[in-house]
């Protein structure tokens, strides 16, 4: 049987999807645009079909008995519901959801409204189901590549903000567990293996770069009319609002990766020595 994956093609999808065809299992990914997918999944079956169209999802699904959600934005919930409710007609056993430590952060929030209405949409659905809640991506310092390569500088807001950020190949490695079995009715919410900032990822970088590189602090404004020009506004607010009320709470050390992984989560160090090649 066939395992369909949502966001195949974003960071922790195709980390997901490599992990599991290493692992021996059939992947098919789910995508409203087959040709642009291909050029990313050049070894993965691809299926048409749109999460805001219920009725272009019960073809994908045939052959299927798990399957994958990873819906980001406004209408997460809709998305996932609309895949879940599908995903249990057509007979799959097992729901593997990521979601966002934000649903327990600040459930009051837009992010954290967006993720856990997903989080219930997925629950009662009806299958077994397991809720993957990952903080802040290590890999969201991608950002800042090209003013590390054309001026040595990074911006941006929260620079002393300390949170225990962590590699989406430990996101996928848990992800993949799950799909695996023996964590049905779980909610796993996932960490690195230290707090750091913005700040002291910059001094990080440098080291692992070999070369000076400078920390400047945005205003909130200055963050916001920055973030505006790569995503909607409503995301903006809504992570900006996130990141703004976090507290101690981001910062802590969680131990699952270790416990459904088997090994520690890669340190900040690790993910950065890795992907040095993106911001020389």
């Amino acid at each position: 049987m066939t395992i369909l994956l949502t966001g195949a093609t974003g960071t922790v999808g195709r980390a997901v999807v490599r992990q599991l065809l290493e692992a021996g299992e059939p992947v098919r990914a789910l995508t409203r645009d087959p040709a642009r997918a291909a050029t990313l999944l050049p070894d993965v079956e691809l299926a048409a079909g749109d999460l805001g169209d219920p009725d272009s999802l019960p073809s994908t699904l045939d052959g299927v008995d798990r399957v994958f959600l990873l819906s980001v934005g406004p209408r997460k919930a809709e998305h996932d519901a609309n895949l879940a409710q599908a995903a249990a007609k057509a007979g799959v056993t097992r729901l593997v959801a990521l979601s966002s430590l934000a649903a327990e952060e600040a459930p009051d929030g837009l992010l954290g409204r967006w993720h856990a209405d997903g989080e219930r949409a997925v629950r009662d659905a009806g299958p077994a189901w397991t809720i993957v809640r990952p903080g802040g991506f290590m890999s969201n310092a991608s950002e800042w590549a090209p003013s590390v390569r054309q001026a040595g500088v990074v911006r941006a807001p929260f620079g002393d903000l300390r949170a225990s950020i962590v590699d989406p190949r430990d996101i996928a490695a848990v992800v993949v567990a799950a799909l695996r079995g023996g964590h049905d009715g779980a909610v796993l919410p996932l960490s690195g293996p230290a707090a750091i900032s913005p700040a002291e990822q910059v001094a990080v970088l440098a080291e692992v770069l070999d070369r000076p590189l400078r920390f400047e602090e945005l205003s909130l404004e200055q963050a916001r009319t920055a973030m505006a020009r790569r995503v909607p506004a409503e995301v903006v607010d809504a992570v900006l609002s996130a990141r703004a009320v976090a507290g101690p709470f981001r910062a802590r050390v969680l131990p699952t990766v270790e416990d459904v992984t088997g090994r520690a989560p890669r340190s900040f160090r690790q993910w950065a020595e890795d992907h040095a090649d993106t911001f020389r």
